[in-house]
C-alpha cells in the first residue's frame, strides 16, 4: 500500500514539474499556413509521426534544412512538414523559422563576430541566435562571412553558423583583414583598424584612438616604413573613423605593387599614435 505522505508528494513533484516544463518550453511560431516553407534553426531536430514527444522519431533534421509546411497542431506548438517533397511528419514549432521571416540571422546560441576570417582574428562582439545582419562580402573560400550589424559594426563570421537567402557565390570575395598590432596575431586590446577591400576600393574602419584628431592611412611592405599615404580624415569624439582609398597600383619608386602581404598604417597627424594591420591582397 502507498502511504498518504508519500502520494501527497509525488501529486507535488508532478505538478511542480508540469510548472517547470511549461516554463522552459518556448512558443511555438507564428500561425504557419499549409504551403508556407520553413527552414530548421535547431543544431538537431527530430522529425517524429505526430504531434508529441511520444510519437516514434523518423529521422533526425539539421540546421538549415527547407521543410514544406502542411499544417500545425490546435495550440501551434507542434507543425506538420513534408521534406525533400515526400517524408512527413511532425517537429516542435520553436525549433523551425518560417521563410517569410527570415533575411540573414545566427543559428546557433552564441557565435564570434571577429576582426577577420579566422578563428586566430581577435573577437569584436559575441552574438545570440536569430541576431540579425546583413552579408557585405566573403573570403575566397566562402566559409567566412564579412557582415554587417543593425548598428553599423562589421565583422567577420563563419558562414555554416549563419542562415542566408543571399547566393554566397555572387557575394564579392574581401581578401583584405588584419589585426592592429602589424603581426597577423590576435589583438590583445579592443583598439585597431579593419581592412576591406571591394574592387580595389580600400575601407579602413578605425577604432580606438585619440579623439579628435587628423588621420592618414598609408600602404606598405612588412618590415618596411609606409611607402604610400593614400587617406586622410579625423576621429570622432569616441576614437573612431573611416577612411577609403583606391589601392595603388605602383608604388612611390615607380616599381609596381604586385604583393599579396601588405601593411596598412594608420597614424595621427602629429606622429603621437598610430596602429598597423597587416593585410592579404589577392588580385
Amino acid at each position: 500500500m502507498i502511504k498518504s505522505s508519500s502520494y501527497k508528494i509525488s501529486i507535488a513533484a508532478l505538478f511542480f514539474l508540469g510548472l517547470l516544463v511549461n516554463t522552459l518550453i518556448p512558443a511555438g511560431i507564428a500561425r504557419a499556413e499549409s504551403g508556407d516553407t520553413a527552414v530548421v534553426t535547431a543544431d538537431v531536430l527530430n522529425l517524429r509521426t505526430g504531434p508529441g514527444l511520444q510519437y516514434p522519431v523518423l529521422r533526425l533534421l539539421t540546421t538549415g534544412q527547407t521543410l514544406e509546411i502542411l499544417g500545425q497542431s490546435d495550440g501551434g506548438d507542434w507543425t506538420e512538414v513534408r521534406l525533400d517533397g515526400s517524408v512527413e511528419g511532425w517537429v516542435y514549432s520553436s525549433f523551425i523559422r518560417l521563410e517569410s521571416e527570415t533575411g540573414s540571422y545566427v543559428l546557433i546560441d552564441s557565435l564570434n563576430l571577429r576582426a577577420g576570417p579566422g578563428l586566430g582574428h581577435r573577437i569584436l562582439r559575441t552574438m545570440k541566435k536569430d541576431q540579425e545582419l546583413t552579408i557585405t562580402g566573403r573570403n575566397l573560400a566562402s566559409d567566412w562571412l564579412l557582415v554587417r550589424l543593425p548598428d553599423g559594426v562589421s565583422g567577420w563570421v563563419f558562414s555554416p553558423y549563419i542562415y542566408t537567402e543571399a547566393d554566397i557565390a555572387s557575394l564579392p570575395v574581401e581578401e583584405a583583414y588584419g589585426g592592429p598590432d602589424g603581426s597577423g596575431k590576435p589583438a590583445t586590446s579592443a583598439r585597431g583598424i579593419l581592412v576591406t577591400i571591394r574592387d580595389n576600393q580600400a575601407v579602413v574602419d578605425v577604432h580606438g584612438f585619440p579623439a579628435s584628431k587628423e588621420l592618414v592611412a598609408s600602404l606598405g611592405l612588412p618590415g618596411k616604413s609606409p611607402d604610400l599615404d593614400l587617406a586622410s580624415g579625423s576621429s570622432s569624439s569616441d576614437g573612431s573613423a573611416r577612411l577609403t582609398f583606391t589601392m595603388p597600383s605602383k608604388w612611390s619608386d615607380g616599381s609596381t605593387v604586385d604583393q599579396e602581404n601588405l601593411v596598412v598604417t594608420v597614424s595621427t597627424r602629429d606622429g603621437s599614435y598610430h596602429q598597423k594591420a597587416n593585410i592579404v591582397y589577392l588580385r
